[in-house]
């Protein structure tokens, strides 16, 4: 220590430091800040501390020490209590005021002969040991040390404080958010509970548990009973009781699996009128995902389920009359072509019988047959859209082969090329389609000109496959190519080219009850090419736009 008047420059900083090697972020290590106005004590103190791994700045007056301050953090601070101008006990006074640097310990450094008066007064102004001298660096070392391990477990809790604070205010955004959500959630689910109110249809809705916690008014005004007498008696106690228990079975299984359900059942209205409801009911869950409970609707189908069940005695009518029309109207024009066929076998030839006869006979046994066969392709258009259709995997090069060998036909005017894919359809009915397109494809060619038929498969891309039937027939102009798929329409006279202008729609219809579809594409006078498009075995398709439908 001395009696200089005058400081040294404020700006001079700590010469022999650390390595800077030594650490790769030195704002990570401890700082000790050595305060003394004589050049040799400060040589001293950083010879005895350089071992301990710190940051070691020096500062010569009391005013460099608290720009120091400004500049960083320190774990110590060893000030010397002695100096011109301001002592440390001043310095240490103003290292207390400032917010900084108020809990960074002090320790001051004095010469041995300093009294106690002396020594109470440094503590009184904030210092957290003595070290007299001349110093022992053992014991100057091991204090520094405590300090060091302190400033740094400071530093690591206070890292550590930042951390769990910045968490803690991202849960509470978190919080204020979920929170925000679920008010405006709540007042959604408020405001379309009010709107499902104004719903003319049926609407309920449970909780997690499966308790019902809310019927709309169009509810319980089809029910008769209040809000608080539908919650306590159950959404079944109206039920018929023949539609009860498999009703509650399908709802508990459906609550258990979490799975959206639809049933039909009857349901007393207030009038004591049954009413066949439908009940559809979905699963929904809370913000969290959480399953939060079902809700559903129910609609009045009485008028369906009496629609349907008119529909079922039409149709058990229409099977009777096809029976008739089957059995009584076809045998009398079968009796009619047995009888024409007689007189001709036993009177053509014979003298005395002329031949306009013989004409009118051949006609009434040919328009017969005609009314025979028109018959029996209405009744076998009528079925197709009655019979349960049965779906199974079908290869249709097979069939092809088959269906040609069935029709007995004369020279080999139809050829089958190509791959040979599996379909889902229905086998007598998928002969049906192709023995028809083919018998058209063989019929409806110019006179003189040899018929000829191709057919070839191809797979597309979407999972379906298309059947083409290629003729080299008449042709059909392209105005006509839907109206040839309606029942009863011809291009040609019935003379030039016989049927019953039915052939066409049984295809259409056969091929939609299959799922299917079909079409042509043909010019006048340069052939037809039909072609047919059933979904590939096992194969995800696209669902066709409409089934049967012609392009």
């Amino acid at each position: 220590m001395s009696d200089r008047t005058t400081e040294p420059p404020i700006d001079m900083t700590s010469i022999n430091g650390p390595d800077p090697a030594a650490t790769s972020d030195k704002s990570e290590r401890a700082g000790i800040l050595i305060v003394d106005d004589q050049e040799g004590n400060l040589r001293v103190l950083e010879g005895l501390l350089e071992d301990l791994g710190a940051d070691i700045v020096s500062a010569h007056s009391g005013t460099d020490a608290l720009s120091r301050l400004l500049e960083r953090d320190f774990a110590v601070i060893l000030l010397d209590v002695r100096m011109p101008i301001m002592d440390g006990f001043e310095t240490a006074e103003l290292i207390r005021k400032r917010r900084r640097s108020r809990h960074i310990p002090i320790i001051f450094v004095t010469a041995i002969s300093d009294d106690v008066e002396q020594i109470a007064k440094g503590y009184a102004v904030g210092a957290v040991d003595y070290i007299m001298k001349p110093l022992n660096g053992d014991i100057l070392r091991s204090k520094i040390r405590v300090f060091m391990e302190l400033y740094q477990k400071g530093r690591e809790l206070a890292s550590k404080s930042e951390e769990l604070t910045l968490k803690n205010t991202a849960l509470e955004k978190e919080i204020r958010k979920r929170e925000r959500v679920e008010r405006i959630l709540a007042k959604s689910r408020d405001f379309y509970l009010a709107l499902f109110d104004e719903f003319p249809t049926l609407v309920w809705r449970t909780d997690e548990d499966g308790k019902i916690t809310y019927f709309n008014r169009s509810w319980l005004a089809f029910v008769g009973r209040t809000l608080e007498q539908e919650k306590q008696g159950g959404w079944d106690q109206g039920l018929h009781s023949e539609d009860r228990e498999k009703c509650v079975a399908r709802y508990d299984a459906a609550f258990q699996s979490r799975e959206p359900f639809e049933m039909e059942y009857r349901h007393r209205r207030k009038d004591g009128e049954y009413r066949w409801i439908l009940n559809c009911g979905r699963p929904y869950r809370n913000l969290d995902g959480s399953f939060a409970g079902f809700i559903g609707s129910c609609y009045d189908i009485t008028p369906r389920r009496k629609s349907e069940e008119e529909t079922r005695a039409a149709n058990a009518e229409l099977e009777a009359f096809s029976y008739t029309v089957s059995h009584d109207l076809r045998a009398p024009l079968r009796s009619m072509a047995g009888f024409c066929q007689i007189l001709l076998e036993d009177y053509v030839g014979k003298q005395g019988i002329d031949r306009d006869w013989q004409e009118y006979v051949e006609r009434i046994s040919q328009a017969s047959k005609q009314m025979d066969a028109l018959i029996r392709d209405l009744l076998a258009f009528s079925r197709l859209a009655r019979d349960k259709v049965d779906m199974t995997p079908i290869e249709t090069g097979p069939l092809l082969k088959e269906v040609v060998s069935s029709m007995r036909l004369d020279g080999n005017p139809v050829t089958v090329v190509g791959p040979s894919p599996v379909v889902m359809g229905n086998r007598v009915l998928l002969s049906q389609v192709f023995s028809n397109l083919i018998g058209n494809g063989l019929k409806f060619v110019t006179e003189g000109n040899e018929p000829k038929v191709v057919i070839r498969t191809e797979e597309g891309q979407d999972g379906w496959i298309r059947t083409w039937v290629e003729d080299n027939g008449i042709g059909i102009a392209p105005e006509y190519h839907d109206k040839i798929f309606q029942v009863f329409e011809r291009l040609n006279e019935a003379s030039t080219y016989p049927g019953t202008g039915i052939g066409l729609a049984i295809v259409r219809r056969a091929v939609g009850r299959m799922g299917g579809r079909v079409g042509v594409v043909s010019e006048e006078g340069k052939g037809s090419r039909f072609w047919v498009e059933l979904p590939r075995a096992g194969a995800p398709v696209h669902p066709l736009s409409q089934a049967g439908s012609t392009t």
